[in-house]
């Protein structure tokens, strides 16, 4: 998908407010924007144009700060580099291996108390069986209580090391948290599935735009949830006159909705000549053209 050539794709700045690419660091009170979509591939296909710096079908210099939301293994690879998680670990620059370290360390004593366990109850049995000798009957006793006090080190040990193990998880967990927070605070665009903008993730996070692409594609309850956070301007992206949502109703696309009492296409990408037939068939006439021929 990411091969395949790039339309020319019109981008439309309202006057009097140019679309600028910000600093990567910015303070929290910076706008910025949410970019959703119905589907992980749509979203992760305009991920990419805008981690790779296009406008349309033109290349910019000055790329814009961008994070994708979401669960890493239901991402594109070629995104995944601007996942959340990702930019997390490498800000970071820890892995798990010191709480891998001590798991380790837990599941091994745990299995040498086992085994002290099994060596113990050999040794009582032996010594309950035992009645004529004295000296091996008073050698079974030592070992009995030896075994007994090491058993009782060992899961002192692993008592403190679960506590230690646990600590380490909580720490590295606020670290993480902190650190989410923070890099969602720095970007410019944050893209996520219509679906997955309602995570808590988002909810410290103060946009000033919500854009929903293929927004006639999206049930209307999904179309909701981006807006729950109170953005001042929402873009609705899409095309009723397509592919619908892929559900039984027909009256489930807010974009279908919204359009509905006025609705006029709009088929200036397409030179005029190609626009005749959908314009006709699809769009009753009323779709706008615009000749590039």
């Amino acid at each position: 998908m990411s091969q395949r050539p790039r339309p020319n794709v019109p981008i439309f700045v309202p006057p009097n407010q140019p679309w600028k690419a910000a600093p990567q660091e910015k303070s929290l009170g910076g706008k910025k924007v949410l970019l959703c979509a119905p589907s992980n591939a749509a979203i992760d296909e305009i991920a990419q144009r805008i981690k790779d710096g296009y406008t349309g079908s033109q290349r910019k210099t000055n790329t814009i700060n961008v994070v994708r939301v979401g669960a890493e293994q239901a991402m594109n690879m070629s995104v995944r580099d601007i996942s959340l998680d990702y930019l997390v670990d490498q800000k970071l620059n820890v892995n798990s291996k010191p709480l891998n370290d001590i798991g380790n360390e837990i599941k091994v004593t745990r299995v040498e108390i086992e085994a002290i366990k099994q060596t113990r109850k050999l040794r009582i049995e032996e010594l309950t069986g035992t009645h004529d000798n004295g000296a091996r009957t008073m050698a079974l006793e030592s070992e009995v209580r030896q075994l007994n006090s090491k058993r009782q080190a060992l899961i002192t040990k692993l008592d403190r090391m679960k506590d230690q193990q646990k600590s380490d998880s909580r720490t590295l967990d606020t670290l993480r948290r902190n650190t989410r927070r923070q890099i969602l605070t720095q970007a410019d665009i944050v893209c996520s599935t219509l679906s997955g903008s309602g995570h808590e993730l988002l909810s410290d996070i103060e946009f000033e735009m919500v854009i929903i692409d293929e927004a006639a594609q999206s049930i209307e309850l999904s179309s909701l949830i981006p807006l729950k956070y109170g953005c001042n301007r929402c873009v609705m992206v899409g095309d009723p006159q397509q592919l619908p949502p892929t559900v039984l109703s027909q009256e489930v696309s807010l974009f279908a909705s919204i359009t509905r009492p006025a609705f006029q296409a709009n088929l200036s990408r397409l030179p005029a000549l190609l626009t005749i037939s959908p314009s006709s068939f699809d769009y009753k006439k009323v779709a706008k053209t615009l000749s590039i021929c």
